[in-house]
């Protein structure tokens, strides 16, 4: 037989519907509540029996004064005769169900934030109405919550650190950055949102930037960085980094810090160390569009990926040394590797796609890292394929 522990527990998991209806104006019809619940076994022995129906009278209005109201019937039993049988339960009022869940002070502080929300923001009565349990976990910073909201939508992607947003506290946004990117992914458009996780990038806020590494393997345009061939400066500067006008200037982007240390001098090329999935930091290069790219990153499905991301920046995105000749060539390096949750195939010349569906035949041997190609293999083709 349902216990009043477990009545209260099921009522609660009503509590967010509930409030959706006083957000739409409809708690009233909510009423009265019926809490869905077993009434025992006839067979149950009666001293038993006759201790769940004491506790369940117990803990119901009919005991306490406030609650969950049962309704009874008598039924007979071949064994043990005639006995009282929980029909229905169900909580009639708002006010029992408050008192019986203790939930009171909580509806009273969420019904105080809804009505400040509604009035100095309207725009977010939808997002009310999807999330109505995240009101009361933010009891007393509502408004400044609403103030950094409408910062934002005045101001979208502002370009100034966290601690720089006027009207709260210099570490306000920081400590809530998890509920203001709720509200802001709701409230801000998608040309105005970045699609990542992170905070900051998200909603253009600036960061202590990202570096990005790179080397120049031709002496000629080492010379023009004052013989400097191996640089390492923040993904702003990157990206508005004027190169000399080199007849056959090319890029070269790879994977793994040692092959990108070691790669060989090559006519007119910048390499930059793509450091796996951070290659993303070179989405907003755009003088990137207009030079031949090249990939290089390991033999492996996430090297494949990568390429699929770099490749949707920047279409003109071409593989080296990413084919199952080379694969073939160093089969004794492979090793087990992890599969990636997805793949843009649209993305893939089918050579490679070929050797996607290669690589996920043979689970055990799916990951061989450039760092085992070797150099008397690699340099031939690097030169052959970037002169």
């Amino acid at each position: 037989m349902i216990t009043p522990e477990e009545i209260g527990a099921k009522a609660r998991r009503h509590y967010p519907r509930l409030l959706q209806a006083w957000l739409a104006g409809t708690l009233p019809a909510q009423f009265p509540l019926v809490i869905a619940g077993n009434k025992g076994s006839l067979t149950t022995e009666p001293a038993q029996r006759t201790q769940q129906l004491q506790a369940l009278r117990a803990g119901s209005r009919e005991g306490r004064g406030f609650g969950y109201v049962v309704h009874w019937a008598t039924v007979r039993s071949p064994r043990h005769g005639e006995q009282g049988v929980p029909v229905r339960i169900q909580l009639e009022t708002l006010e029992d169900y408050l008192r019986l869940c203790g939930l009171a002070a909580d509806f009273a502080r969420f019904q105080a934030q809804a009505d400040l929300i509604r009035q100095q923001l309207p725009a977010l009565t939808g997002w009310l109405e999807q999330y109505p349990e995240r009101l009361t976990p933010h009891t007393g910073y509502w408004p400044e919550l609403l103030t950094v909201c409408q910062f934002f939508l005045a101001n979208p992607r502002p370009n100034l650190y966290a601690r720089q947003v006027p009207g709260v506290h210099s570490k306000f946004v920081e400590q809530h950055s998890g509920i203001l990117s709720s509200l802001l992914s709701y409230l801000l458009p998608p040309e105005q949102q970045e699609p990542t996780t992170d905070f900051a990038t998200r909603f253009g806020l600036r960061t202590d930037a990202a570096a990005v590494r790179f080397r120049l393997l031709d002496e000629t345009l080492a010379a023009a960085f004052g013989g400097l061939a191996d640089l390492t400066i923040p993904q702003p500067d990157f990206e508005r980094l004027t190169l000399p006008m080199q007849p056959g200037l090319k890029v070269l982007v790879v994977e793994n810090k040692l092959t990108f240390l070691t790669l060989p001098p090559l006519p007119a090329t910048l390499a930059i160390w793509g450091s796996g999935y951070a290659v993303e930091r070179l989405r907003h290069c755009h003088w990137l569009h207009h030079l031949p790219l090249w990939y290089w990153g390991d033999l492996d499905l996430h090297g494949l990926r990568i390429l699929t991301q770099l490749r949707s920046y920047f279409p003109q995105v071409r593989s080296v040394l990413m084919d199952e000749k080379t694969y073939q060539d160093h089969e004794c390096f492979a090793h087990a590797g992890t599969i990636p949750s997805q793949i843009n195939f649209k993305l893939l010349t089918p050579s490679e796609e070929k050797l996607y569906l290669f690589l996920i035949t043979r689970p055990e041997q799916n990951r061989l890292e450039q760092e085992h190609i070797s150099d008397a293999y690699s340099v031939g083709i690097l030169r052959a394929k970037l002169s």
